[in-house]
């Protein structure tokens, strides 16, 4: 089996995981399989708020999520914090294999199941595959915050799952605290010339399955109450069995386009105007 430490994060720094686990047991044999594999264990966390704290101090590679935790929050509402508020990666660790707990589970866009008892070589593939994952996700991540047009992702119901860094300067959220929220209220469009809300045009695309292009007078109301000319079009998202997953809005700030076509139409009338001139003083000399 090859050395964990020489992947992913670099070859000479180790992965460092979070244990979050309240059978001291089950924590004690996760922690000795994990350092047995070449893994930095940072530290062990035992309910869901310490969890939470631990991840946002230590910054692991790597969670390993109990689903079923003591006190008010179970590991789901842990990990769906995590992700959404410290984009670390989570695998789930979990006795409980029913459909509505991997339902909740799923929402919470998490990097594997193992189910107890863990066993060292389905550790191992869970943490490569989900390291593998994240550092692609990473990587497409990096190159769609480069590019100058605002990406949005939602997903079926229209909840917010990405923005890249463009869309979050000109819609004012930044993408953690407008992750989960509706799509309408990040990307607040509204007719330039009635001010109504326009529809939630995702749905649209969703119901057709198609490319969607939206007509030129739209303004962005952005989350301070600014308000932009904008050109979008939206596409739906298909995973490879061909199941819809979600839309990709694609959108650019028109302020720009709209002032170089309303300077070069001022251009345009001042040479005429001109022209009208010199054919007067033309027509006044014939006279």
């Amino acid at each position: 089996m090859s050395n964990p430490t020489q992947s992913h994060i670099g070859s000479s720094q180790m992965v460092r995981i979070l244990i979050v686990e309240d059978e001291y047991i089950i924590a004690a044999t996760l922690q000795e399989n994990l350092e047995a594999l070449g893994y930095s264990v940072l530290d062990i966390a035992c309910v869901a708020e310490e969890a939470i704290a631990k991840a946002r101090a230590l910054q692991p590679d790597l969670v390993l999520m109990d689903i079923r935790l003591q006190g008010q929050m179970d590991g789901i509402h842990a990990a769906e914090h995590i992700w959404n508020q410290l984009q670390i990666p989570v695998i789930y660790v979990t006795g409980h294999s029913d459909r509505s707990t991997l339902e909740r589970a799923k929402e919470t866009f998490p990097f594997g199941y193992i189910l107890k008892p863990v066993k060292e070589k389905e550790l191992y593939v869970a943490i490569e595959t989900a390291l593998n994952r994240h550092e692609r996700e990473q990587f497409l991540n990096v190159a769609l915050r480069q590019i100058n047009d605002g990406v949005i992702v939602v997903d079926t119901q229209c909840r917010v799952n990405y923005l890249n860094r463009t869309a979050e300067i000109l819609t004012g959220w930044p993408q953690n605290e407008a992750h989960g929220q509706a799509l309408m209220t990040v990307f607040n469009l509204i007719d330039e010339e009635t001010q109504v809300q326009i529809e939630n045009l995702a749905t649209v695309t969703i119901q057709q399955g198609s490319l969607f292009c939206l007509d030129e007078q739209v303004l962005l109301v952005a989350r301070d109450g600014t308000m932009r000319p904008v050109t979008n079009s939206m596409a739906s998202l298909m995973e490879h069995r061909g199941k819809l997953t979600g839309v990709i809005i694609v959108f650019q700030d028109d302020t720009q386009r709209r002032v170089a076509e309303r300077n070069l139409f001022l251009h345009r009338a001042q040479l005429l105007q001109q022209q009208m001139k010199a054919l007067q003083r033309l027509n006044r000399l014939k006279d």
